[in-house]
């Protein structure tokens, strides 16, 4: 990994990041050495109990800890009578929790393929120090079955001393609540559940934060979208492709019926102001033509 941090800015959507020549490789490897977060800390005890209690409703019956580190989260909700799963780069975290009976896995979201999903997947400041950030979504909801849970600093909070502490080779990305958001909606995951003014006690002082809760569940219009492509190819598989159709009125969905059915070679309506218009060289007509089958739009 280079020494050098550029932070930039994007002139479009304002997003704060590192402009690094390393690769996502370099980063894995780099945290595969790292053994920092292998003691547990019982000095995080209230911020795990805080993602417990934010989280509950969403968590189900089983979840993934990826980056766990020390495994605090996972050892607290196992005391809740969860299924736990961790997975971190470094081999000394995964043995000493798979000691204690907490199954972990040596690796990285971009390393290991999902043997099975889980209720709720976890991802406890991590996104920051990652640099491709649409790929790791996409792995990320490859082992979601319902919710996501995200945390990351917040970088309209950052302390000023000491001095830029959080411009550094290991944080890549900078969010704000908008910008964490944008990021999983535009992959295709709903936020139902945000903490935008967290803070994280320790001793080492309060620490800003945001967290999220995202779902996989599609938002209304995306249910909209989804129920409507079903109906609108139901009409289409039972309708003749062999043959010339009357189209029988010529509203909106007409249009769409049109661009889709080369085979409709008659259109008709009721509507006096429509009569005598032309849709795709068709001329509208009030009279259905002999032989032909119709199909009505309305």
């Amino acid at each position: 990994m280079e020494p050098v941090v550029r932070v930039v800015k994007c002139s479009l959507c304002g997003f704060v990041f590192s402009d690094t020549r390393s690769t996502q490789n370099d980063y894995d490897e780099y945290y595969a050495s790292q053994d920092m977060y292998a003691e547990p800390n019982k000095d995080f005890s209230k911020h795990v109990s805080d993602i417990y209690e934010f989280s509950k409703e969403y968590i189900g019956s089983s979840v993934l800890d990826i980056g766990c580190g020390g495994g605090q989260l996972l050892r607290h909700l196992k005391t809740k009578g969860l299924k736990v799963h961790g997975i971190d780069t470094s081999q000394v975290c995964a043995d000493e929790l798979t000691k204690e009976g907490i199954p972990c896995t040596r690796g990285s979201i971009f390393s290991i393929s999902p043997t099975e999903k889980y209720d709720l997947v976890t991802f406890v400041h991590v996104l920051e120090h990652v640099l491709d950030l649409n790929e790791c979504v996409s792995q990320l909801s490859k082992f979601v079955d319902k919710n996501l849970y995200i945390e990351v600093p917040d970088s309209t909070r950052y302390l000023t001393y000491p001095p830029f502490q959080d411009f550094n080779i290991e944080h890549i990305n900078h969010f704000t609540t908008g910008s964490l958001i944008r990021l999983f909606e535009m992959n295709g995951m709903r936020c139902v559940k945000s903490w935008a003014e967290k803070n994280i006690h320790s001793i080492y002082g309060d620490y800003s934060a945001i967290c999220c809760i995202f779902t996989k569940e599609q938002n209304g219009l995306q249910r909209y979208i989804t129920k409507s492509d079903e109906m609108f190819n139901l009409v289409l598989n039972s309708v003749p492709t062999d043959e010339p159709l009357c189209l029988y009125g010529t509203g909106q969905f007409a249009y769409k019926l049109l661009a889709r059915l080369p085979n409709i070679k008659y259109l008709v309506d009721d509507m006096k102001c429509r009569i005598g218009k032309t849709i795709n060289g068709i001329t509208i007509t009030d009279k259905i033509p002999e032989g032909v089958k119709v199909l009505k739009t309305f």
